[in-house]
Formats: structure tokens, sequence, C-alpha cells
């Protein structure tokens, strides 16, 4: 007798959720929090690789909320507030043939094209001492596939796998672009404390599997573990300068600016803080993006975490195009719209204000 194989349901993205329909689908489940009175028994996000969306039930009967994974949700797509949100009539576990992979964020760009651009940036660093540390550094195997593989982020900002590296490298260009208008900052010193700032997530988040801290992280965070690793590095290479490996230290240690934000010390050198602006300008940037890209043309995009909640205007003609094609400067110029009678301006007044001033 002939057997058929279940077909495997196909997954729904958020970003495909349409309002007034119903879904069936697997989705990943975090933030799930519970309620009373007559509101929501249950609150979550639920997420993918396309964006998030609220999730509420309006029954639920256990007395713990759901932790952070992949669950199977059956119910009604919605609008609340502006915003889509699933009403679930049931939650369950995804069954066993789902392929995760498919529901989590990628990097937008490839690791080994990203890890080409690091290792460039790393070669253009002139002091000695700091080239030697960054090429050590590029060549420990097994500290550069957790490199290649870790997260920036459990939730807020480039939170899967790559996340780390592309973080990485989105700080050092704009710590560099900041260096050129700064010169009280050292170049070699914020470049190297720029590539190896967030080192310790090597060790505080996982590298399979839904993003999530390691136990370590959990008890040391990422901050202490980066300036303990890069020292240990540092061991390696007889007479590496001492003030050299305190400031270098100290950049690592004190990225994240504030001691509420888990710092060793706040920053008290040029490039330290730069490099905080320069660290924490890439995330916010990376959750607003987001938030853009995930607007479904309105013109407010949904909560930013990062930024408190608050919500980012994109205007009312909004389409969904973040950088819509423009005309070409020449073209526009070549319509004539700007076209207008001038006199010749005073040939010595480089403002084109004539000869009188104004």
């Amino acid at each position: 007798m002939a057997t058929h194989r279940r077909q495997r349901r196909p997954l729904v993205f958020v970003r495909d959720l349409v309002p007034g329909t119903a879904v069936d689908s697997c989705f990943l489940l975090r933030g799930a929090t519970l309620g009373g009175g007559n509101g929501p028994k249950l609150r979550a996000r639920i997420w993918d690789r396309t964006g998030d969306a609220q999730l509420i039930a309006w029954q639920w009967d256990s007395a713990a909320p759901l932790v952070d994974g992949a669950y199977h949700v059956a119910g009604s797509v919605n609008v609340y507030q502006g915003n889509v949100q699933i009403a679930a009539d049931r939650i369950e576990a995804c069954p066993p043939d789902t392929d995760l992979q498919e529901l989590l964020p990628t990097a937008p760009r490839s690791v080994a094209g990203m890890w080409g651009e690091l290792e460039r940036l790393c070669a253009t660093c002139g002091h000695p001492d700091l080239h030697a540390l960054l090429h050590l550094c590029l060549n420990d195997a097994a500290l550069c596939e957790q490199w290649r593989r870790a997260p920036a982020a459990v939730l807020h900002h480039h939170a899967y796998a790559g996340g780390l590296l592309e973080h990485t490298l989105g700080v050092i260009n704009v710590a560099l672009s900041l260096a050129e208008h700064f010169p009280a900052a050292d170049r070699d010193l914020l470049l190297a404390g720029a590539v190896l700032h967030d080192i310790g997530k090597t060790e505080a988040y996982t590298t399979t599997g839904l993003p999530d801290m390691t136990d370590r992280g959990r008890l040391l965070g990422h901050v202490y573990p980066g300036v303990r690793l890069v020292d240990g590095l540092i061991e390696q290479l007889p007479g590496f300068p001492q003030e050299l490996r305190d400031r270098l230290l100290h950049v690592i240690g004190s990225h994240h600016g504030e001691r509420e934000f888990g710092v060793l010390e706040v920053p008290r050198t040029p490039e330290a803080i730069l490099l905080h602006y320069a660290d924490n300008l890439d995330a916010k940037m990376k959750a607003v993006t987001a938030a853009c890209e995930d607007s479904r043309g309105r013109a407010w995009t949904g909560p930013v975490r990062s930024l408190g909640g608050e919500r980012i205007y994109l205007g009312t003609e909004n389409n969904g195009v973040l950088f819509a094609p423009r005309e070409p400067l020449e073209d526009i110029l070549n319509q004539g719209l700007f076209a207008f009678d001038a006199p010749d301006p005073d040939p010595f007044d480089e403002d084109g204000f004539g000869a009188n001033g104004r």
C-alpha cells in the first residue's frame, strides 16, 4: 500500500500578514507577559526575518508566560492602533520538521565579504604594535569562527548570525569618519578600539539557533570579557607599550558610555569618546532602519525599543520605499526648473554678492 508523506505547511512571514485573514503558521516568539482584568491574558511579540508584530491571546490557562522560542500559532490577523497584530486562538510547539532557519534573520551581506572588508581595514593600521595585535587577533581561528557567527545583540540591533561582524564594520567606518573631523583622536588607536570593542560578545552570545546569551554572558556581560580577551592577546606580544595597552583597554572597557550600561569606566580619552558615540549611532540607526523597512507604507513606524519606544515619522507620502530613486541632478537642471536671470558676479567676489557686499 502506498504511503503519502505529509507536506510541510508553508510558512507565513510577518510582512505578509493581512488584516482580516486567518493565520496558521510558525513564528518566533519573545517577551511574553501575562495580563489580567478585561484585557488579553497573554501578550508577546512574534517575529521572523521579515519583521515583528504584536500577539495577544484572550484565553490563556497557564500560570506562566511562554518562554522565548518558536511556536505554531493559529488565529486571526487584525489592526490595533495602526499596527498589525495576531489574536491567537491556539499556541503550541512547532512541528518537528519545521525549518527554523527560514525564520531566522540573516546578515544582509555575505560573511565572507564582510570579513574581507575587516581585513582590509585592519591592514590600514599604521602603528606597529596595534597592527601586530590586530594581525594576531585575525589569525586566531577559534576566535574568528565565533566572531563570524555571533549576533551583536539578542533583540535591539544586528540580532542575527553575522550581526556582530556587520556591527563591527559599521562602528569602524563611523569612527574613522569622525576621526577625520576630530584630529585630537589617534586614528590607529581608534581603529583598533573599534575593531575589538565588542570582541567579548564572542563569549557572551550563542552562535547557533536563536540569538541568546550564554551563561557567561548573563553573569559577566560582554565588556569585561572583552577587556580580558584583548589583554590576553597583548600578553602574547612582548614589548607592547604599557600606556598604549591601558589606553586601548580603556577604549574597549568604556564604550557603553555610562556606568548604568555596564562600563568599567566612563570614556576619558578622545578615542574612547568617539568610539562610544560611533557604537551608539550604528546600533541606534540599525534599529531605526529596521523599523522604517517594516513600516508597510505608514507615516509612522512602530515603536523602536532602543529609542525608548519612540516612533519614527516617515511622512504621509511614504510608499514603503526608504530611498526612492530620484532624477539625476543634471536632468533636473536641463528641465530649467532652477533657471533664472542674474547679473554676473563681481569677479573678485567668490560668494557672488557683488562689489557692494550684499
